[in-house]
């Protein structure tokens, strides 16, 4: 699993918005985006906790059961949700389609390779990272020397 985190202030520098006033509408519209169709098909849920709603910024967290080119373009369903919904309340607000600058608040994290659960599907997908994401390095050279040597011994077996 992927997680983006995103800091979201409004689409217009000097906009009168006050996201605290809107925490129902924005909480209803990520239960509404993680329910649909797109979403559940792809894997992704966007979160937003009520209390990291603040005056003029929100942090909303994006998931994926895969990685994702642009992350971001996943969150314009909140727009498109909340202007499509509530057109009087945030139409005011819109400056370029949008009702938000989007802002990565860090890099995505992925599950935690420690945890004994891991998936087959995400240990594959670690391993494909380990090969074609990370940089060179003598760390990166040991783990896929190890991972041959542990392929060419279960290969080999005839059991």
């Amino acid at each position: 699993m992927f997680c983006y985190t995103f800091i979201l202030t409004p689409s217009r520098n000097k906009s009168d918005i006050i996201f605290t006033n809107f925490k129902d509408q924005f909480t209803e519209a990520a239960d509404h985006i993680n329910n649909g169709l797109a979403f559940r098909r792809d894997g992704k849920s966007i979160h937003i906790d009520p209390e990291k709603i603040k005056e003029k910024t929100m942090v909303v967290e994006l998931e994926s059961k895969r990685q994702l080119e642009n992350p971001a373009k996943s969150l314009s369903s909140l727009t498109r949700y909340l202007t499509t919904n509530y057109e009087k309340m945030f139409r005011p607000y819109v400056f370029n389609k949008t009702l938000f600058n989007i802002k990565p608040d860090s890099r995505p994290s992925s599950t935690d390779l420690s945890d004994d659960r891991m998936t087959n599907e995400e240990l594959v997908k670690a391993i494909i990272d380990l090969l074609y994401t990370q940089k060179e390095s003598k760390g990166k050279k040991q783990a896929v020397s190890e991972l041959k040597s542990i392929v060419r011994r279960f290969s080999s077996r005839t059991d």
